[in-house]
Order: C-alpha cells, then sequence, then structure tokens
C-alpha cells in the first residue's frame, strides 16, 4: 500500500474503499503484555450489551463516558458497565499503535484490540492522540473496520509543537476529510480568550462537527459563550485526583445553566474509572 503526501491528496483508493495518507509511516501490530481479562472474555463483553451502543443520530451531549479503558481490567468495566463511550489514549512504542494514558506505563492492548472491541461493542470510540505519530495508523485501523463515523470522536492537539501529542493542521483536514461525520474535539493551546480564538480558527478550517474541551473546576462563563457564538460545541471533564465535584448531578445542572452544551465528563475519586 502506497501511503500518499498529505500534501498531494488525503486519501487514496484501494479495494473502492478510502486508504489513509496522513504524511505519517502505518504501524505495525505487536503483541502488547497479557494481563486481565482475556481477549476471549473482552470480546464477549463486547457483544453482550447492545442496549449500551450509541445511536447514530445522537448528540455528543447524551455520552456517558468511560474516561479510561486503556488496560484490559479498565475496558471490562467499560464494556460491562452503563456507558455508551468509550474512552481510549493512544501512544507509540516500538512502532507500535498501544493504549497507555501515560509514557511510562506497559500497554496491555494495541489501539487495533481496543477498536476492533469497541467496534463490536457498537459505543462511541473517543480516540485520544497522545503521541502523533501514532494518528496514520488511528485513522487506517478505524477506517478498515469500517467503524460508522458518527460513532467516532478525535481527540486532537493541532499546532501545538512543544506537545508531542500535536499535529499540524493538513493532518486534521485529512482526518476531517476521511471521517465528515466524526467530532473532533480540540484541545485549547493557549488558556483562556486566546485559546477559545484559536480553537474557533481551527473549527472553521475543519468544518463538521469540532468541539473544544475545558477542564473543570474553573470553567469561565465568557469562554463557554465565545465558543459557542464561534460554532464550538463545549466538552467538560475533570481530573478527580486534583478536584471532584461534591454532587455530579449538581454541578452537571449548574455547567448545563453556564452554555455547556457538550459532553460532561465529571468523576469522583470513588468512580471505578477515575484514574489511570
Amino acid at each position: 500500500m502506497r501511503i500518499t503526501p498529505i500534501d498531494d491528496v488525503a486519501t487514496t483508493m484501494s479495494s473502492a474503499r478510502p486508504v489513509v495518507a496522513l504524511g505519517l509511516p502505518l504501524l505495525l501490530v505487536a503483541a502488547p503484555v497479557p494481563t486481565g481479562p482475556s481477549l476471549e472474555e473482552l470480546t464477549r463483553l463486547a457483544g453482550a450489551h447492545p442496549d449500551q451502543a450509541w445511536p447514530l443520530d445522537a448528540h455528543i451531549s447524551t455520552a456517558h463516558n468511560a474516561h479510561y479503558s486503556n488496560t484490559r481490567a479498565q475496558l471490562a468495566i467499560a464494556l460491562s458497565g452503563e456507558y455508551n463511550s468509550l474512552e481510549g489514549d493512544i501512544r507509540v512504542r516500538d512502532g507500535v499503535a498501544v493504549m497507555a494514558h501515560d509514557s511510562g506505563r506497559v500497554p496491555e492492548l494495541t489501539f487495533e484490540q481496543w477498536a476492533t472491541l469497541g467496534a463490536r461493542s457498537g459505543k462511541m470510540l473517543r480516540v485520544d492522540v497522545k503521541d502523533a505519530g501514532a494518528l496514520a495508523s488511528v485513522v487506517d485501523t478505524l477506517d478498515r473496520l469500517r467503524v460508522p463515523h458518527e460513532r467516532i470522536t478525535f481527540n486532537l492537539s493541532v499546532e501545538q509543537p512543544w506537545s508531542g501529542a500535536s499535529v499540524s493542521m493538513r493532518a486534521a483536514k485529512a482526518v476531517r476529510h476521511l471521517f465528515p461525520a466524526a467530532w473532533i474535539s480540540l484541545n485549547r493551546p493557549l488558556p483562556g480568550t486566546l485559546g477559545i480564538r484559536a480553537v474557533i480558527e481551527a473549527g472553521q478550517a475543519l468544518g463538521g462537527k469540532v468541539a473544544v474541551a475545558m477542564r473543570a473546576p474553573g470553567v469561565d462563563p465568557d469562554d463557554v459563550r465565545r465558543a459557542r457564538a464561534g460554532g464550538i460545541t463545549v466538552n467538560i471533564w475533570n481530573l478527580p485526583l486534583l478536584w471532584q465535584p461534591a454532587n455530579v448531578a449538581a454541578e452537571t445542572a449548574r455547567l448545563r445553566a453556564l452554555g455547556v452544551n457538550g459532553q460532561i465528563d465529571l468523576r469522583r475519586r470513588d468512580d471505578p474509572l477515575a484514574d489511570d
């Protein structure tokens, strides 16, 4: 398979389906460290709860997100619990796209294994690209598995050269070209108003469904207002080790009253998926 440079086109055709062309090398699949539930058990769990599948016409605000599903134990909880969205963090180890939030963690799943199980479950797949070098493999895998675009959210850092997760705007546009109905959730390159302006500009360049990730607490109502006025959906998340809401339902209602119109992913420290 030839990977066409992104400067030329965003896709080529192979067997009448698009093939990724992000100007990045595709990654090979390797066997991760086998701990936790077996792949057979995870496969069973992935097909056991069709009622938790993500409806293709659902809005991102209805997501009940399993914030960490990188390990086999976490994924088992996410597949068997009342979650309709799985979030995973993708890094590169020895040329392989693997699931790991932190750079020092030993992976238990490759991205291909994780995505195959997630696709079987029918849940929303939130792919948080932690290493930019994983993006081509991520996109190729999702395309090859024929995951409906409406069940994919790409969490991306765009044009942030100080971050190992940063991808170019060209690469982000190629993702949008290949997955026109997917969500793209952008990390702010700067705090405050300047960061919101940058996200709005990026959202206008990308088109389609674009969100910004804001971390609680301290969500600025003006930032929410500016983002929404610029056509950007506002998603909220928290880091329980640093801050947890006294009451998740009450805090969710407060954020909705501020105008937050996207996914609200608030967790307490006693949440089974509070920490990776």
